[in-house]
């Protein structure tokens, strides 16, 4: 058995696209298991276009969501609810746009928030709404 091992699981979570994480399989007494120090930046979401829609007319439509640091794998959280029913697909078009299919049909007049998710769990804020009225 090899004193370090590379664990490609830890990668996501801990470190750089592309660099797996360095683990040791050896539990010392008294000494915590290494963690990989190095996250990935934020995710941030700029503005979603369309970004209001009327509710009686409401109709699956497809938003373009543009931002920075997005990834394919980026998933969406609408009003709240982490890949949300009402999100139908998450498209990665480039690290500044994704495009969402988004089913709106039957949802109540109100502002309803949305962000980024990136692959290793950490939110855009500030949200930015997408507005039914």
């Amino acid at each position: 058995m090899a004193l370090d091992t590379w664990d490609p699981r830890a990668a996501a979570a801990g470190s750089p696209i592309g660099y797996p994480a360095l683990t040791s399989p050896y539990p010392q007494s008294g000494v915590a298991a290494y963690t990989d120090p190095v996250t990935r930046p934020v995710p941030t979401l700029a503005s979603i276009a369309p970004n209001t829609m009327v509710a009686a007319a409401a109709v699956p439509v497809t938003l373009t969501l543009t931002g920075t640091l997005f990834t394919n794998g980026s998933h969406v959280s609408f009003a709240g609810i982490e890949d949300h029913p009402r999100i139908k697909k998450v498209t990665y078009i480039s690290p500044t746009q994704l495009k969402v299919d988004l089913d709106p049909v039957g949802l109540v007049a109100a502002a309803y928030a949305v962000v980024v998710i990136s692959v290793d769990e950490q939110v855009s804020t500030p949200a930015v709404n997408f507005t039914l009225t």
